[in-house]
């Protein structure tokens, strides 16, 4: 249980890191189109 739990864990985290780097390049790419 504690595993799986853990597995679980590790994914979601990966997916929010993934969607934190998207959400930064979008930023990004914003600044640059203003600048």
């Amino acid at each position: 249980m504690a595993l799986r739990a853990k597995r679980r864990n590790s994914k979601l985290g990966q997916k929010k890191l993934l969607s934190v780097k998207v959400q930064s390049q979008q930023t990004k790419r914003e600044r640059l189109r203003w600048l």
